[in-house]
């Protein structure tokens, strides 16, 4: 899994890419810990090319999203590819987690927070 993370004032954009899963959940683990440092609470995830991610992948998306609400922030996935949008509906976690189809929406989801 490759890891490019981009910060704009008020937010992040991670976009990831090929599988997140066991072996690799840390880096991702570890790009969230150092936001969460930075106090970064928006974070935007394009997930357009990630082919799979497994529960330890999911897991790591639900304990950084309780720290994120707890300070008002907000975590928008976009762009799912096919594979995580299947995951995401057998876990029935898309109505937990925002979701874009694109990201023309972050902006307007991120705005006004600090």
């Amino acid at each position: 899994m490759e890891i490019f993370t981009q910060n704009f004032h008020s937010y992040s954009i991670m976009k990831l890419h090929g599988e997140i899963d066991l072996y690799n959940v840390d880096e991702l683990k570890n790009e969230f810990n150092s936001l969460m440092a930075k106090k970064i609470y928006n974070i935007g995830i394009d997930l357009s090319d990630v082919a799979y991610i497994d529960s330890s992948g999911l897991g790591a998306f639900l304990s950084v999203i309780k720290e994120i609400r707890n300070n008002d922030g907000k975590m928008l996935l976009f762009n799912l590819s096919e594979s995580v949008r299947k995951i995401l509906n057998l876990t029935r976690l898309t109505s937990f987690f925002d979701i874009s189809e694109s990201a023309e929406q972050i902006e307007h989801v991120f705005e006004g927070s600090v």
